[in-house]
């Protein structure tokens, strides 16, 4: 079959014109992160990160919904539909996290949803990154930069200046269908 874009213009019109909306949204499911599949996922199956996510990486956001990208442009996911798309492609239920930073992050999708979304992950990062790491992991943040005791010291804090994010490695299915996501090394 003929790439779309190399048909002549007459039989495209006519193509598009036969379809409505509904009709392309469905044929474009998988592509833009819509699609829930049949199957459960089995280990080793190939699955694919959502674009975004990619880009926006696993640091930290101002509020829930709201993320810095590598290229330094901040995203609101809320004003956007894309964040209610799955997170991986065919869609997963329940996505482990490693973001290098001691146990790994549990993300789980909301019964009957059909997969885990991007808000969902994003949110779960970022309020990973916000809350509180144990006492003597804070303590030793505040010694080391001369801060107050006082001062509230989240997980975020404790990368110091090795805190540029570089990527995720490749996603893996493994037993049960978890799809496990994995955080590169930071640098400084």
């Amino acid at each position: 079959m003929l790439p779309l874009l190399q048909l002549p213009p007459e039989l495209l019109v006519g193509i598009l014109s036969d379809l409505d909306y509904f009709d392309l949204a469905s044929s474009f499911d998988a592509a833009l992160f819509r699609y829930t599949p049949s199957l459960p996922l089995h280990a080793d199956q190939a699955v694919t990160l959502h674009p975004l996510l990619d880009e926006l990486g696993g640091m930290d956001g101002a509020t829930a919904a709201q993320f810095t990208g590598n290229s330094g442009q901040t995203y609101d996911l809320s004003l956007y539909p894309v964040s209610f798309s799955f997170a991986t492609s065919p869609s997963c239920s329940t996505l482990d996290i490693d973001l290098r930073t001691g146990a790994p992050l549990v993300v789980s999708a909301l019964p009957g949803s059909g997969g885990i979304t991007l808000r969902q992950v994003l949110s779960a990062i970022r309020d990973f990154w916000y809350q509180r790491p144990p006492k003597r992991v804070a303590d030793g943040v505040r010694q080391y930069y001369a801060l107050p005791k006082s001062f509230p010291v989240t997980m975020r804090d404790t990368l110091g200046s090795y805190a540029h994010w570089t990527g995720w490695r490749r996603p893996i299915v493994g037993e049960g269908g978890v799809v496990y996501l994995g955080a590169e090394d930071y640098e400084a």
